[in-house]
C-alpha cells in the first residue's frame, strides 16, 4: 500500500510537470503566432494591428527583436514617443548581451529608430536645489516623478508642460514652459521658505552709556578764580597802604613837609 501511494504521488507530479509544459508550449506557440500577424499586417501597412499583436506578444515574453518591432510601427503611426523607449531599450538590451545573434545589426537598427524619433520630440532637465529638502517632491504635468531621474535630459513631446515642486517648510513652486520640436530646456527648481520657518533677526542690545566718573573740575576752578581774586585785592591793598604810609611820613607836619615826595606818593596810590 505504502508503495501504491508514492507511485501515485510521483504521478501526480509527473501529470502536473506535463500539463505546465504543454502550457508553456501552448504560451509560446501563442506568441510566435502573434508575432506573424504582426508581421503580416505590417507588411499590409496596418501599422496599428501590427501594435497591437506585437503587445500581446511582449505580454508573453520580451526580446529586443520585439522591441524593434513595437519602435518601427510606433514611429510609423506618430508615436515618437513611444518608438524612442522602445528603441532605447532595445539598444540597451542588445549591450547588456554580447552573445546575442546579430546583435551588432539589431542594435544598429535600433540606434536609427532611436534617433529618428528623437527628430520629433524635445528634452527637458529639471535641476534640483541643492541641498534638497528631505520631503522634495516633483510631480511633471500631474504625474510624481522619481527624483533621480530628473537630473538628466528627459525627451518628451513637444508642447506645454508643468512642473511643480512641493517640500515641507517651503512656498510652492510652478513653471510652466512650451516646448517646440527639438527644444533642450532646463527648469531650475528653487525653493523659498515659507514667512513663518525663517527665524526672525535677533533684537539689538540696547546701548547703555558708559557711567562718567563726577568732575570736580568746576569747584576746583571757581575756588581758584576767588582765591586769585582774594590774592589781587590783597596785593593792591598792600601796596596801597605802603604808598599811603609814604605819603604821611614826607608829610608829617605843614611845617616838614617834602611835597615833591607826597605827591608822588599821592599818584602811587591813584594808580593803585
Amino acid at each position: 500500500m505504502r508503495l501504491m501511494g508514492v507511485w501515485a504521488r510521483g504521478l501526480g507530479l509527473c501529470v502536473s510537470l506535463a500539463g505546465e509544459v504543454r502550457a508553456q508550449a501552448g504560451t509560446e506557440e501563442t506568441r510566435q503566432a502573434l508575432l506573424q500577424e504582426a508581421a503580416a499586417a505590417s507588411q499590409a501597412g496596418d501599422h496599428t494591428r501590427a501594435i497591437d499583436c506585437a503587445r500581446r506578444a511582449a505580454a508573453i515574453r520580451m526580446t529586443p527583436s520585439l522591441r524593434f518591432l513595437l519602435a518601427r510601427e510606433e514611429l510609423a503611426v506618430g508615436l515618437p514617443l513611444e518608438s524612442h523607449n522602445h528603441a532605447t531599450a532595445c539598444v540597451d538590451e542588445v549591450r547588456a548581451s554580447p552573445t546575442l545573434p546579430n546583435g551588432d545589426l539589431l542594435r544598429t537598427r535600433c540606434e536609427g529608430l532611436r534617433d529618428e524619433a528623437e527628430r520629433s520630440l524635445a528634452r527637458l532637465t529639471v535641476r534640483l536645489p541643492s541641498p534638497r529638502p528631505p520631503s522634495l517632491r516633483v510631480v511633471i504635468d500631474g504625474i510624481p516623478t522619481d527624483l533621480a531621474q530628473l537630473e538628466v535630459a528627459r525627451v518628451r513631446l513637444p508642447g506645454a508642460v508643468e512642473v511643480v515642486a512641493t517640500a515641507e517648510g517651503h512656498e510652492r513652486f510652478r513653471a510652466s514652459r512650451t516646448l517646440s520640436v527639438g527644444e533642450h530646456a532646463t527648469v531650475d527648481v528653487a525653493l523659498r521658505r515659507t514667512p513663518s520657518t525663517v527665524a526672525a533677526p535677533a533684537a539689538p542690545l540696547p546701548i547703555r552709556p558708559t557711567p562718567r566718573p563726577p568732575s570736580y573740575a568746576g569747584p576746583w576752578a571757581l575756588g581758584g578764580v576767588a582765591a586769585a581774586g582774594l590774592i589781587t585785592m590783597a596785593v593792591f591793598g598792600g601796596l596801597a597802604l605802603d604808598a599811603q604810609r609814604e605819603r604821611d611820613a614826607r608829610c608829617a607836619t605843614e611845617s616838614a613837609c617834602d611835597l615833591v615826595g607826597a605827591t608822588a606818593a599821592d599818584a602811587r596810590y591813584r594808580d593803585l
